[in-house]
């Protein structure tokens, strides 16, 4: 789970860079990036709570296996 986040906060940053590029009225904002990340770990806790964390017992699983 650590690695699928750090892919979504990279993924954050990314697009507030790609944004800059565009030259179209676009920039990028640190706030923005902010508000990604507190996006995503609130995301990833509701998940968590609300499906009992049943991705990461399957992984767990399937790495067993």
């Amino acid at each position: 789970m650590q690695r699928s986040r750090r892919a979504l906060v990279g993924f954050g940053v990314l697009i507030e860079f790609l944004q800059q590029g565009m030259q179209l009225g676009r920039q990028a904002d640190v706030l923005d990036v902010a508000a990604n990340v507190v996006g995503i770990g609130t995301g990833m806790a509701i998940a968590v709570w609300r499906t009992g964390g049943w991705a990461s017992k399957v992984e767990a699983w399937l790495g067993r296996n």
